[in-house]
């Protein structure tokens, strides 16, 4: 906030494509690469934003300062691209599924259940339209901080779409979601193949999804607290809770990912706590 608000008089006279500040950091990377991608290629690619019924595109998300609106709009600049003015000539479609009072609790939270959604089922709604008239299709799952929306994602398997959408991301915070969403987005129609991006999908399907918003809870119910293990340093309970994270894990794929949880052959934590995995994979086909 101090660096910002130093910055800020001195950039005001930086177009949108010359200077941007937003909340997020771990997706700066991957928005760096694709906007190096569409620099390289000559690429303004128009995104267009479709939110979930309810506050939507005013929601200031936790850990955030602004609406996510004008944070997805900064992203979008950064990407190297511009807003689409209508939908129908975006090259991208992004879904934001924001929570329809605008409170973006923890994906730990109770209220964080399977039961479908009235913005969940829009979303899907949007993503089923969008996907049949062949757009690429990206979901931004901002709804609860540091995990997926449970509802979005029920509706998402109980109509089998969860492989025809072309990016999804729920995972920490909002700009972190919404800025790696958009580069996935942008960077799959031009160069993933299928496999290539069911493949990154289901990466964010188990970390977001099955271990953000369901495996890290239960873990945390079934053997952090009644041993009273260090969630935060693991140390020497490192090998048994990860056996359990596994375990979890695998039967989460099963029951919820078809064939494509069949690619999980196992995990790791690689900072020796309990708030991230690294979901590790059978190698991917050379071609």
């Amino acid at each position: 906030q101090r660096e910002w608000r130093y910055l800020k008089p001195q950039t005001a006279n930086l177009s949108p494509t010359r200077f941007h500040a937003f909340p997020g950091t771990d997706e700066v990377g991957m928005v760096l690469m694709t906007r190096a991608v569409n620099d390289l290629t000559f690429k303004t690619p128009q995104i267009g934003v479709v939110y979930a019924p309810g506050v939507g595109g005013a929601t200031v998300a936790s850990y955030e300062d602004q609406p996510v609106q004008d944070n997805i709009a900064a992203h979008i600049y950064a990407l190297g691209g511009f807003p689409a003015i209508q939908l129908d000539t975006a090259d991208l479609i992004l879904l934001v599924n924001t929570p329809e009072d605008g409170r973006t609790l923890e994906a730990s939270h109770t209220s964080n259940q399977e039961a479908s959604s009235n913005g969940a089922r829009e979303i899907v709604r949007q993503a089923v339209r969008w996907s049949k008239l062949g757009k690429t299709v990206a979901i931004g799952d901002i709804a609860y901080g540091n995990g997926a929306d449970r509802s979005l994602m029920y509706v998402l398997e109980d109509r089998n779409v969860l492989y025809d959408i072309d990016a999804y991301a729920g995972w920490n915070t909002a700009g972190n979601s919404l800025g790696y969403a958009m580069s996935q987005g942008l960077l799959a129609p031009r160069y993933f193949n299928k496999e290539t991006k069911d493949r990154l999908l289901t990466v964010r399907y188990l970390d977001d999804w099955g271990y953000q918003a369901v495996v890290r809870n239960k873990v945390n119910q079934k053997v952090i607290y009644p041993s009273q293990i260090n969630g935060a340093a693991l140390g020497s309970s490192y090998d048994y809770v990860q056996a359990w994270i596994e375990l979890e894990m695998k039967d989460f794929a099963k029951k919820h990912l078809g064939k494509n949880g069949e690619l999980l052959v196992g995990i790791r934590l690689p900072w020796m706590r309990m708030f991230e995995i690294e979901p590790l994979l059978k190698a991917q086909k050379k071609y």
